[in-house]
């Protein structure tokens, strides 16, 4: 549904007249699709997650946004722009190591996500299979694998 508006310029000479199209309920901001994957290769920064604590940890049971359990060991990482259950090539622009991981949370924070251009979480065995852990973040690419 389109409106025609008239607007009128004021102009001290003579008033000016245009005529264009309003739509009211579309909006001027691009929309963030789940797994739109126009994006074939992205490049950003990666860190890992795991639960905190140890064994004898209180809440030893984490449950991500898929429904999943955390699990460090696991091949799974966090990220916004996938739907869950997506196999991602993930690999590190420093040394040329890579990992497929499937997505089960969401993350990083949307904080981190703009500020930082940190674009996925991994999980601790990920991480660790293409840098090391005490480095913390690294330069990433990622790939869904097909």
């Amino acid at each position: 549904m389109a409106f025609l508006a008239t607007i009128i310029f004021s102009d001290p000479n003579h008033a000016l007249t245009k005529r264009i199209k309003i739509s009211p309920l579309k909006s001027t901001k691009p929309k963030l699709r789940l797994s739109q994957n126009l994006r074939k290769d992205r490049i950003g920064y990666a860190a890992w997650y795991a639960r905190y604590g140890d064994t004898c940890d209180p809440f030893p049971h984490i449950i991500t946004a898929s429904g999943k359990e955390l699990d460090d060991e696991d091949y799974t990482c966090a990220i916004w722009d996938y739907k869950f259950g997506t196999v991602l090539k993930v690999t590190n622009l420093e040394t040329g190591a890579s990992v497929q991981v499937t997505v089960t949370d969401r993350g990083p924070s949307k904080k981190l996500y703009k500020e930082k251009n940190r674009i996925i979480d991994l999980s601790k065995r990920a991480f660790s299979t293409i840098a090391s852990l005490s480095q913390g973040v690294t330069k990433v690419q990622i790939a869904e694998v097909k």
